[in-house]
């Protein structure tokens, strides 16, 4: 858990910082999860619960990638399993 912490770089809530700190939260929720870490552990630094990392991961990778889209053009992301969006992650720039 040590080597999760250090790579974070603020866990405190973002007060009168607005929205963009979501979008950079999320964005390092995602590159954290898509590197090998628990969505648990990620969870547990950033105060959300397992299912809302997950949220998080694919609502992040259908932002990134919104041309990602399977044959009835629904995003890619909520159909993939979280290690094959894993084995994708050249894809999304996080």
């Amino acid at each position: 858990m040590s080597v999760l912490k250090s790579t974070i770089h603020s866990t405190r809530p973002p007060g009168h910082q607005g929205l963009w700190y979501y979008r950079e939260r999320d964005k390092e929720v995602t590159r954290l999860v898509l590197d090998g870490k628990a969505p648990k552990d990620v969870g547990h630094v950033y105060g959300l619960s397992n299912a809302n990392v997950i949220r998080v991961v694919r609502t992040t990778c259908e932002r990134l990638r919104p041309d990602w889209v399977d044959r009835t053009g629904r995003s890619r992301a909520w159909s993939t399993t979280l290690s094959g969006l894993r084995a994708e992650r050249g894809r999304f720039p996080v």
